[in-house]
């Protein structure tokens, strides 16, 4: 007899949940999705965000002093200053070069892409990696543009899809065909 009630209420239970997800679409997600965007304060805490610095064309540090990896690029090498000549008194020489490498070229167009800037962030599977940075798909506010794939569009980093994080996999790919097609950046002759 108890069992036969306990499989009625677990048949009533259900029903009410399913009728729950028809009303409320969002129930209709994964059951982990809905769970973590919409009982995680922290979520919330990342759709309005600024970005302090730039520290490589794929990490960038938020005002409120947190890491955020940008999924699915890897950087080039960070320039490292060069050799400063010196006259007798010390003073440095100027030297003068005709352009900028690439590496200085993708750390310019970061930083004036987003230093400053207003963002929102969009977490994948995995929500944070190795040192415990947050990874994440990063979108400007003002522009909705989606900086993971800019990046990759201008050819200043390589495709890095790593799984779990593959749901804006398709997008990132076609970003970094174009910059091959194109010779944009890193694919230029």
């Amino acid at each position: 007899m108890m069992r036969l009630l306990f499989q009625i209420m677990l048949c009533l239970l259900l029903c009410s949940l399913f009728s729950l997800a028809k009303m409320f679409p969002a129930l209709a997600r994964s059951s982990d999705e809905f769970l973590f965007e919409s009982f995680n304060p922290q979520v919330k805490r990342y759709q309005h965000v600024q970005v302090a610095r730039v520290e490589s064309t794929d990490t960038i540090i938020l005002d409120t002093d947190e890491t955020v990896c940008l999924i699915g690029l890897k950087a080039l090498p960070v320039p490292t200053p060069e050799h400063i000549e010196r006259d007798k008194f010390g003073f440095a020489i100027e030297t003068t070069r005709p352009f900028d490498s690439l590496e200085e070229q993708a750390m310019t167009f970061v930083r004036d892409l987003l230093e400053g800037a207003w963002i929102r962030l969009e977490f994948d599977a995995q929500k944070r990696g190795p040192g415990n940075v947050l990874l994440a798909y990063i979108y400007r506010e003002d522009t909705g543009v989606l900086v993971n794939a800019e990046i990759l569009k201008h050819g200043f980093a390589t495709l890095s899809l790593r799984a779990p994080n593959m749901r804006l996999a398709p997008i990132l790919r076609e970003a970094y065909q174009e910059a091959r097609r194109e010779q944009r950046g890193i694919h230029g002759q």
